[in-house]
């Protein structure tokens, strides 16, 4: 009885030792300045991308095929390219809409105007906090962007029970999107 007790305190330790810190503003600031060139390459590659919405594929197996929307017309050197910028930024994945998808459903723009690229996870598919950086050219005109560079978006999701997204302002088009849905 004992043991199963002791095993039961180390692996609540273990657990709520484990979640991991949302980073600050301040440090992914820090973290873009330091990386800055690197995201504007994987700007200016994404930009370029007729199709797609994602990088890099979830399914590169036989089995059920290549993933063809992330790489339809994405070079092989391209590709090594992105995957050795997304390692260098720390980050797994971009996520974006390429131009066929934009003129699909209306918006014939002749740009991709929004990349997301998560920097931060935690949660579960039905709730959780999400903070990355995004790249959008017409995000100036969205409610809940913080222009005060004092305020920490980790503070204000904190204060509410709702679910939110606020954007705080890095450089340029290039943001700071905190999600958090409970």
């Amino acid at each position: 009885m004992r043991i199963s007790q002791i095993a039961l305190i180390f692996l609540g330790l273990f657990i709520t030792g484990c979640k991991q810190s949302i980073p600050t503003d301040d440090e992914m600031i820090l973290h873009f300045n330091q990386h800055e060139n690197a995201f504007n390459e994987i700007r200016d590659i994404i930009i370029q991308r007729e199709d797609g919405c994602y990088y890099p594929p979830y399914r590169t197996d036989t089995l059920y095929g290549d993933d063809v929307l992330s790489l339809k017309g994405l070079s092989c050197k391209k590709r090594m390219r992105l995957d050795s910028l997304l390692h260098m930024i720390g980050c797994e994945r971009v996520f974006y809409f390429g131009k066929n998808w934009q003129r699909k459903y209306g918006n014939d723009t002749i740009q991709t105007t929004t990349i997301s690229i998560p920097y931060f996870t935690f949660g579960l598919s039905i709730g959780g906090t999400t903070k990355e950086y995004l790249y959008n050219p017409s995000l100036a005109k969205k409610p809940y962007l913080i222009t005060s560079p004092q305020t920490d978006l980790n503070n204000l999701y904190h204060n509410t029970d709702k679910d939110t997204t606020f954007y705080k302002k890095i450089k340029g088009d290039w943001y700071i999107k905190l999600t958090h849905e409970n």
